[in-house]
């Protein structure tokens, strides 16, 4: 027994070396700001057809899949969206070593921030497989896909609270993003002393609106998901593009789909500004 024990130290340590080299390496920090790069131009893009067609001139809702399909269709597309891929997974690899090792951050040994950072990782994972497979003209047909996982899981015992459950969290998702509108909290992770006061006024403006934009959206998704699970109705969940129709075929939906599409721009531009200034913490 002893034996055994001392096995299971010896592994979890080696395993725990190899998440703390993965974390300082200078290569997953430098994709992890490539990571910043995409996460910026997914939303600048989102934001800016948007707010195309709420000014009726053109331009789409979408989500961050027609966000890919789009800067796949630029010209030298296929580099620009190599990138994005590239950068995305190299954010995710960057999220599973805070989750695995924790950061340097007050709470960022706490089991519940290193599973956000794993979720995280997750779902930008996700959206790195969406770009290599955009990349190599698969065809990405699932704009419903969250309504086919949803129907199936309120078809299981209990699904309907598992849904209602994660619709809940989608809102806290919600509103933490206002509450770091509301209170500029995001500025603690920002080397704030190399900004000249310019940048850093335009970084504290452009994440303030930019989180208050992706709290108004993720409350709208995660208030779908709950009267999806309390109608046992998958055809209620709404992704990041039904969220927007939402707020465009509101009666002020012109004006309010501006508002939150220039609010996703300005979360692009502060996504942009930590590739140069995001402090990387690790454990």
């Amino acid at each position: 027994m002893a034996h055994v024990e001392s096995m299971f130290r010896q592994g979890s340590s080696a395993a725990r070396r190899v998440a703390h080299d993965t974390s300082r390496s200078i290569w997953v920090r430098r994709l992890a700001r490539l990571g910043f790069a995409a996460r910026g131009a997914l939303h600048i893009t989102v934001g800016a057809l948007a707010l195309m067609a709420a000014l009726g001139l053109g331009g789409e809702v979408t989500g961050q899949k027609g966000a890919l399909a789009h800067l796949a269709s630029q010209p030298f597309g296929g580099v620009l969206l190599g990138l994005v891929a590239l950068g995305l997974a190299g954010y995710a690899l960057w999220q599973f070593a805070c989750a695995a090792l924790g950061t340097a951050e007050p709470d960022g040994h706490s089991p519940l921030k290193r599973a956000g950072h794993a979720v995280v990782g997750v779902l930008h994972a996700g959206l790195a497989v969406a770009a290599f497979h955009t990349l190599m003209g698969a065809d990405e047909a699932g704009r419903h896909q969250e309504r086919e996982w949803t129907a199936r899981l309120l078809a299981e015992p209990l699904g309907a609270i598992v849904v209602g459950a994660v619709g809940v969290v989608v809102i806290g998702v919600g509103l933490y993003q206002l509450y770091q509108a509301a209170t500029a909290k995001f500025r603690e992770k920002f080397a704030v002393r190399q900004m000249s006061p310019r940048e850093e006024h335009a970084t504290t403006l452009a994440g303030r609106v930019g989180y208050a934009a992706r709290g108004v959206v993720f409350g709208l998704m995660g208030a779908f998901l709950i009267k999806a699970a309390a109608e046992s109705d998958a055809r209620e969940v709404r992704s990041l593009d039904g969220a927007l129709l939402e707020i465009a075929q509101s009666d002020a939906g012109p004006f309010l789909l501006a508002l939150v599409s220039a609010g996703f721009i300005a979360f692009g531009a502060f996504c942009l500004m930590m590739v140069r200034y995001r402090v990387l913490s690790r454990g």
